[in-house]
């Protein structure tokens, strides 16, 4: 399916799609594989508009992910001018989380954040449901980063900080490479990449206290109601 078409996508044909991509792709290129829980199977019911976006929870019997498909031909774009496998974060009441960029040909480009994987801590599509709606009920209560990240508001200002100064260091390099192809100013370029790597390392280390991937695992454990 062409990008052009995936942005006219309602939610339901995403949930639609979703299911029939992901219930193929069990059959296929996870047949045989030991990390399929069997009492499972593939569901995208637990997914509502945000912003731009659908966001919801994707079930299949190998992993339960944080998903967001763009909603309009913008975030459409966005999404296809990421590089497959970039990472990007989204801030939501809870917190930030950190998701993936992914494609799968009849779907386009989404984003995925990892939950679960395998599954095996399931014993049934029940529980499975249960934990998919309690996910996206606890995304959205504020009171969570309260909890997790108590003393640690300074972190999320760092990141905004840091993801503002990469939105600059982009504008900058473009605008740095037409001027260097007009004036010959090769060194321009050295001074993007310095720039670069700069804005990495802010990234990076905004927090090194509590990493995004500790916080994800909190969450986690949040979702689940402390069950490990």
């Amino acid at each position: 399916m062409t990008e052009t078409a995936l942005k006219t996508l309602t939610l339901a044909d995403w949930q639609t799609r979703l299911v029939a991509t992901f219930s193929h792709i069990e059959k296929t290129r996870m047949q045989g594989v030991p990390v399929l829980n069997p009492a499972l199977q593939v569901n995208a019911d637990h997914f509502t508009p945000w912003q731009d976006y659908f966001l919801g929870v994707m079930i299949t019997p190998w992993f339960m992910n944080l998903m967001l498909a763009p909603a309009t031909a913008e975030t459409c774009q966005q999404f296809a001018e990421l590089k497959l496998g970039k990472k990007q974060t989204h801030v939501f009441p809870s917190g930030p989380y950190e998701f993936i960029n992914g494609h799968e040909d009849e779907l386009g480009f989404f984003q995925s954040c990892s939950l679960f994987s395998p599954m095996f801590d399931f014993t049934d599509q029940t529980a499975a449901l249960d934990t998919a709606a309690a996910v996206l009920k606890e995304l959205m209560k504020v009171e969570n980063l309260e909890e997790l990240d108590a003393g640690n508001e300074q972190s999320l200002h760092e990141l905004g900080d840091a993801q503002d100064a990469e939105a600059h260091r982009e504008q900058g390099q473009e605008q740095g490479k037409d001027q260097a192809q007009d004036n010959g100013r090769l060194s321009e370029t050295t001074e993007s990449t310095e720039s670069t790597e700069s804005t990495e390392s802010t990234l990076k280390n905004a927090d090194p206290q509590t990493p995004l991937e500790q916080k994800t695992l909190s969450r986690r454990q949040l979702f689940l109601g402390g069950r490990k």
